[in-house]
């Protein structure tokens, strides 16, 4: 199928309590890895994270790709993990790991780390290093 593919962070609490979902358009792939990504809110994506979330239940972060065909969105994979597509969200203001944080100490305002900001767009950079024998 072709079609815009999407990645998203659903987030739930400790206490499997949905909190919010965060959305990423993949701009470029490679190797089955997001390159580039653009942070974005869309009220449909975000509704189905929040279904997605409701009927799994599950703790923490769960990571998933969706794509939008012929302007219906399909769930590709769900993921219970941090995926690849994670530094884009914490780029762009989702500070999952600073909730995890608070909800370990007892606090429980996870949405004071959230200042998601729509269209930032970053690129993940891989550079390849010589090292000398021993290093």
């Amino acid at each position: 199928m072709e079609g815009s593919e999407y990645g998203i962070d659903i987030l739930n609490d400790l206490d499997t309590n949905y909190v919010t979902t965060f959305v990423k358009e993949k701009i470029k792939m490679r190797s089955g890895e997001t390159d580039i990504a653009k942070s974005i809110i869309n009220e449909t994506i975000q509704n189905i994270g929040a279904k997605i979330s409701n009927s799994l239940g599950h703790i923490g972060n769960l990571d998933c790709d969706i794509l939008k065909h012929k302007n219906k969105y399909y769930v590709l994979e769900l993921n219970p993990r941090f995926g690849g597509g994670y530094p884009f969200t914490h780029e762009a203001g989702g500070h999952i790991v600073n909730m995890y944080i608070d909800w370990l100490n007892g606090i429980n305002e996870p949405l004071k780390h959230n200042h998601f900001k729509p269209n930032l767009t970053f690129s993940k950079c891989d550079r390849l290093i010589a090292l000398k024998q021993g290093d």
